[in-house]
């Protein structure tokens, strides 16, 4: 049995040598926006609980008890893929706040606090999860702004036109080809 026949993904190598595949490692990519009005430009797109309010323009605030801010974008985020989630905690005074995906099996972030911007990378534990909200802890007042929600995916290759190609041969020595 050689390699070829025992590789669990597709790859198209550039290269083989006995007991290895050399192949082009894929660059870093995100999908398109799946957040709707996640600089609360407008009043609309988000479920809020009580104590949580639209500052139109500018962000949502929390002053609550507990609480979620619940955006339903129709679409169906998929199992094991994962998704790099970004937003701004501004004007923080208490608590903690966390992203999840929700529906069926819940996906949940990290607990944030503190002002700045906050980027996590979330794999999706279930696919009949359909929206998105924040969760507010018993005590989190500050506000939320600039959400992004994207699918973490990564390019076939990175390829520079006109330059000079290379193989590994069969002793696993990089060539230039001519």
């Amino acid at each position: 049995m050689s390699l070829l026949d025992d590789v669990s993904i597709v790859v198209t190598p550039n290269g083989y040598k006995a007991g290895t595949l050399y192949a082009v490692k894929p660059t870093f990519a995100l999908g398109s926006e799946l957040v709707t009005n996640g600089d609360f430009a407008i009043d609309a797109n988000w479920t809020l609980s009580s104590g949580i309010t639209y500052n139109v323009s500018e962000y949502l605030d929390f002053n609550l008890s507990s609480g979620q801010a619940k955006n339903t974008p129709n679409i169906t985020f998929v199992a094991g893929k994962r998704y790099q989630v970004v937003y701004e905690i501004k004007n923080y005074s208490a608590g903690t706040i966390k992203f999840r995906f929700q529906n069926g099996i819940n996906t949940i972030g990290s607990v944030q606090s503190g002002d700045g911007v906050k980027t996590e990378n979330i794999i999706c534990l279930d696919s009949s999860n359909n929206n998105f909200q924040f969760f507010g802890s018993a005590s989190f007042v500050g506000s939320i702004d600039n959400v992004s929600v994207k699918e973490y995916t990564a390019a076939d290759m990175d390829v520079t036109r006109a330059t000079a190609a290379t193989r590994v041969d069969e002793n696993g020595l990089v060539n230039y080809a001519e």
